[in-house]
C-alpha cells in the first residue's frame, strides 16, 4: 500500500503526465514568453555594444550608442511583434475540424 499526500489523488507520481492540461499550456507558455524576452535582449545588447564600438572608433562618444540602443529596441521589439502574430492560435496543429481545403 502505498501513501498519497492528501489532495493528489490519481496523479501523484506520473510526473508530465499527471499534469492537467491547462499546467501544460501555462508552462509553454512561460517558456514562450522568456523566450522572446531573452531574444530582445540580446538585440539590444548586440546594438548597443555595436553602437559603444563605433563610438569608440569615431571618438564621437555617446551618438552611436544612443543610436545603437534605440535601433537595437526597434529591432527587438519588431521580432517580438512579428513573433507573436506568427504564433499558432489553437492548441492543435492540424486546425479545427471543417477546416481543410477541398
Amino acid at each position: 500500500m502505498h501513501w498519497t499526500p492528501p489532495g493528489l489523488g490519481e496523479s501523484w507520481g506520473k510526473g508530465q503526465s499527471g499534469m492537467s492540461k491547462s499546467r501544460q499550456e501555462n508552462d509553454l507558455d512561460v517558456g514562450r514568453y522568456l523566450d522572446l524576452g531573452v531574444r530582445m535582449f540580446v538585440f539590444m545588447a548586440l546594438f548597443t555594444f555595436a553602437g559603444y564600438g563605433l563610438d569608440q572608433w569615431l571618438s564621437s562618444y555617446p551618438l552611436w550608442l544612443v543610436v545603437g540602443a534605440i535601433v537595437g529596441a526597434g529591432a527587438g521589439m519588431t521580432h517580438v511583434v512579428y513573433a507573436v502574430l506568427k504564433a499558432p492560435t489553437g492548441s492543435s496543429d492540424c486546425g479545427e475540424p471543417g477546416d481543410e481545403e477541398p
